[in-house]
């Protein structure tokens, strides 16, 4: 009986209080991840995209796994598992700055963590999308359904220039190519 009890603790109530958890903490990795990415290729702030639930359930599920099982291995040691949980629960429950804070900071750890993820992955990455128009090769940062934001690409040099324009689909032609080693052009500032 002891045992359903446990595990009624842990799936209830409290359940709700996860899945807010879970989502604010998918909206705030997939948010800083953009934000690293952008920010490795010097993208301006307005050209930002806002977060879509796509980028938050590609979090949700990178990370899920590893939360399921982490849950498994709480669940086999759950009866001292959640005699240890009551007991942290009624002295959080008395102390409910200490809670809040806990939560905070490790949701603001977490966006710290997936800022740098995406500043990784913006810098291994050697796949790009290559949008040709006039003669003009641009590289694609973010592609959408009618626009696409590009940078001008110095194929010879492997140079992206980062001045960043939102150009029409229905006048690029877009081709992937792996391109390794690309550099930012360093003698671009944000005031030309």
């Amino acid at each position: 009986m002891q045992e359903k009890d446990n595990h009624r603790f842990l799936f209830t109530t409290d359940s709700a209080y996860i899945i807010g958890y879970i989502t604010i903490v998918g909206y705030t990795m997939a948010y800083y991840f953009q934000k690293g990415y952008f920010e490795h290729y010097r993208v301006p702030e307005e050209f930002m995209p806002d977060t879509t639930i796509n980028t938050i359930l590609l979090i949700i599920t990178v990370f899920g796994p590893i939360f399921l099982f982490l849950t498994q291995i709480i669940g086999l040691y759950s009866n001292s598992f959640t005699k240890h949980i009551k007991q942290e629960h009624k002295l959080l429950k008395d102390k409910p700055i200490l809670f809040y804070t806990m939560i905070i900071f490790s949701i603001y750890l977490l966006g710290q963590i997936s800022y740098f993820v995406g500043l990784g992955k913006a810098n291994i990455e050697n796949t790009y999308t290559i949008a040709t128009n006039n003669d003009k090769e641009y590289i694609v940062i973010l592609r959408e359904d009618d626009n696409s934001l590009v940078a001008p690409f110095n194929r010879k040099k492997k140079i992206l220039v980062p001045r960043y324009i939102l150009l029409d689909n229905k006048d690029l032609t877009f081709t992937k190519e792996i391109i390794n080693n690309i550099k930012l052009d360093e003698n671009f500032s944000k005031s030309k």
